[in-house]
């Protein structure tokens, strides 16, 4: 099994990896969603640069921000029917929130109103890296919601 390291290191790829991650982040953070007092893009993109989250923002695809972009908004009317339609019996309710689970963390991180990202000094920006990156994924078999590694 090969190492993707071993290979960065025998060629210095990481500049070429910190570069395409400083450019995905200033595409991010140049989006309309990030433009909200509360979104704190500086600290977000600080936060963002460090080396365990390079790889994962760097390989996101300029087709994939295009769709960040234009489907981030469709995104946030669907997180707000899933979060307004939360049963009130708890169990119900816990099942509900356990199934959506993955979206469930987001909205810690969207004002869905404003439609908007909120960033806070001290968050992790792993749920909002899985998002920007395409990796929240619906299960066809069980339609969960989950995270995923990589793609076939």
């Amino acid at each position: 099994m090969l190492n993707p390291t071993n290979f960065e290191y025998a060629f210095d790829y990481r500049d070429h990896i910190t570069d395409l991650r400083d450019q995905n982040i200033k595409t991010i953070i140049s989006m309309p969603f990030f433009d909200y007092v509360d979104s704190n893009k500086e600290i977000f993109e600080e936060s963002c640069k460090q080396f365990i989250y390079s790889r994962g923002l760097a390989q996101i695809k300029p087709e994939t921000l295009n769709a960040i972009q234009e489907n981030f908004e469709k995104r946030c009317e669907e997180l707000l029917i899933i979060k307004s339609s939360i049963p009130a019996e708890p169990e119900q309710k816990s099942k509900y929130i356990e199934r959506y689970n993955t979206l469930w963390k987001l909205f810690d991180y969207i004002d869905l109103d404003r439609k908007k990202i909120i960033y806070h000094e001290g968050d992790s920006p792993t749920t909002l890296i899985h998002l920007f990156a395409d990796k929240i994924v619906k299960s066809f078999l069980t339609e969960d919601f989950r995270i995923v590694s990589s793609y076939e």
